[in-house]
């Protein structure tokens, strides 16, 4: 059985797919809208033992549980350690996604963890919008007391974001317009 080495580049619209072959000649290119029919549809065609790489990114998890029945091994590593594809001016998706296989081929690939668990990667997902969540409740803070020190109003503690200290901290705010447009 032939290996081949599949480099897929991913994106919202469309997938470059480049199949490679062990001697590095390219057996086949494929670019098609982005679909779980399309992605079964890519790979059922192939014949042989077929090994995948892709970039990490929100759409690789999917990607990855698609085409699973259909491949050896999928590997996904990160953009920033693929430095022959980041680096290079010429970029194309489908020049990306030759390059993909070609690494994959060459076994210079640098692999991030990707659970197999649906559970585990739910979970993963969860954690991150929790994080980014915190991070933007953070950052309007910041620009809400950035705001009120314009009006030489400085605050060193949660006072504005309790019903109570919005009140006091909105009395101490000189101009009326700005303290009446801020009212809840």
């Amino acid at each position: 059985m032939a290996k081949l080495y599949v480099g897929l580049d991913l994106g919202s619209r469309h997938v470059e797919q480049v199949v490679m072959r062990l001697n590095g000649t390219v057996c086949k290119k494929n670019r098609f809208a982005t679909s779980e029919s399309n992605l079964r549809e890519a790979f059922e065609e192939l014949r042989g033992e077929v090994h995948v790489h892709m970039e990490a990114g929100e759409l690789a998890a999917w990607v990855r549980e698609v085409i699973k029945p259909y491949a050896k091994s999928i590997t996904v590593s990160h953009a920033r350690d693929n430095a022959w594809i980041a680096k290079d001016p010429n970029k194309r998706d489908s020049i990306d996604a030759f390059k993909l296989a070609d690494l994959l081929r060459m076994n210079r690939v640098h692999p991030v963890y990707y659970a197999d668990e649906r559970v585990r990667r739910d979970f993963k997902q969860l954690v991150q919008h929790y994080d980014d969540l915190t991070a933007q409740e953070v950052a309007l803070k910041a620009m809400i007391k950035s705001r009120l020190r314009t009006q030489g109003v400085i605050v060193h503690n949660a006072a504005p974001f309790t019903e109570k200290g919005c009140k006091q901290v909105l009395a101490c705010v000189t101009s009326a317009e700005i303290r009446g447009g801020s009212q809840r």
